[in-house]
């Protein structure tokens, strides 16, 4: 990865480099200098099978790719956040303790007055009726 990493050039000659030695060493029946465009003949005759009957691939065009990217973008962005957060929000009484406080905050609310969190336990109280805020 070092040709890589030094810059387009470097790569480039690396490429060639390696190539030429792979074309001098391995014998001529033995070496398939493959391009994708020339699909699954080249394939097929080197393994010595039938060609498919499916169409070759077309995967690596410009607007696959880009739709790939786009989706990847997308899941990174709002998927596994939204995904994150909802497992917290499920999982954190720490979390919602303090959702508790900054929703009684931000709405100038007592917090013991919100209704929304609190589930009724076996003495009748509150699951938030104890917690005491200055």
């Amino acid at each position: 990865w070092s040709a890589v990493y030094a810059g387009e050039e470097a790569a480039v000659q690396f490429f060639t480099s390696w190539k030429d030695l792979m074309v001098s060493t391995i014998p001529a029946d033995r070496l398939l200098v493959y391009s994708v465009q020339e699909g699954w003949e080249p394939l097929a005759r080197l393994v010595g099978v039938d060609m498919p009957e499916e169409p070759f691939p077309q995967i690596n065009d410009g607007y696959t790719v880009s739709m790939m990217v786009a989706g990847l973008y997308y899941i990174l962005v709002i998927v596994l956040p939204s995904i994150l957060v909802a497992g917290v929000c499920a999982k954190s009484i720490r979390f919602r303790n303090t959702a508790v406080r900054i929703a009684g905050l931000c709405c100038r609310t007592p917090v013991g007055k919100l209704q929304a969190w609190g589930k009724h336990n076996n003495s009748g109280k509150r699951k938030y009726d104890d917690v005491k805020f200055s």
